[in-house]
């Protein structure tokens, strides 16, 4: 499961950016360069941080895999896990870690991956997974890291194993440090998210996971930090999947949104 960290680095900033003023309650007072994107962009970065957890675009497991093992995994061990006729209840359990350096740059992963075959009737016909994925990099300038871990069991609904249930959680937490300087003042922030995955149900056919039904009801919150300004911001919400790609958001209270996952597109209700 090797990532570009570059990317998924410079991606999290900026979703961390669009977040920073989603605003519910907060505490303290509000820094008066606290960015303020709408809420448009808001709402569609809420939905794309849960898709692209479960489609493994942020490192992890990914749905699309099916009912089997990562391959990039699965190569790795003496017993494949990546066919129908693997032994149910047999278990991948594997941790690893990277640091490496570019430039001026240090890129430092952590992974814990435990994956679990599950049977309802004689054959494999579904997993259960943990899943932590902790992404850093660091100069002297800025600290920027992100954390996904999925936890959650998947089932299959039919016998070509191309639609499966879901049922779980994933939670994800990004951090932005920029270090104070003798001209500038120090920043920080973070943004964390936690899905309660109900009922989902998933076609992945195509090769592109399409979530026909179900719910993902969440929690979220921001804090950004600048010098000594201090601002904390909690938020709640559902998301409720339509099929054809589509999902409903909601952004208590009263905040209503289509998103479109083929294009990444919003649309206000």
């Amino acid at each position: 499961m090797k990532r570009n960290l570059t990317r998924i680095v410079v991606a999290l900033i900026a979703v961390t950016f669009i977040f920073s003023a989603c605003k519910k309650s907060e505490n303290t007072v509000k820094p008066t360069n606290t960015p303020k994107p709408n809420p448009d962009a808001v709402a569609k970065q809420i939905a794309l941080s849960l898709y692209n957890s479960l489609s493994g675009k942020m490192g992890g497991a990914n749905i699309n895999d099916g009912v089997k093992a990562p391959a990039s995994l699965t190569h790795k061990n003496s017993r494949s896990l990546d066919a129908i006729s693997s032994l149910c209840g047999y278990t991948l359990d594997t941790a690893y870690s990277s640091l490496t350096t570019s430039n001026d740059t240090t890129y430092w992963s952590s992974t814990k991956f435990i994956f679990t075959n599950t049977c309802t009737t004689t054959n494999v016909d579904g997993y259960k997974v943990y899943d932590s994925v902790k992404t850093e990099a660091r100069t002297t300038a800025i600290l920027n890291a992100y954390q996904n871990i999925q936890q959650y069991n998947v089932v299959a609904l039919d016998n070509t194993y191309k639609l499966v249930s879901c049922n779980g959680n994933i939670n994800t937490t990004i951090w932005n440090t920029t270090y104070a300087t003798s001209s500038t003042e120090g920043t920080y922030h973070a943004l964390g998210c936690n899905y309660n995955l109900q009922g989902l149900v998933i076609d992945f056919s195509s090769g592109m996971a399409d979530i026909k039904k179900g719910t993902a009801p969440y929690t979220s919150y921001t804090k950004d930090v600048v010098g000594t300004q201090v601002v904390t911001i909690n938020y709640t919400g559902t998301i409720e999947f339509l099929g054809n790609y589509l999902a409903k958001l909601t952004i208590d209270p009263g905040h209503y949104y289509t998103i479109n996952y083929q294009t990444n597109t919003i649309t206000p209700q």
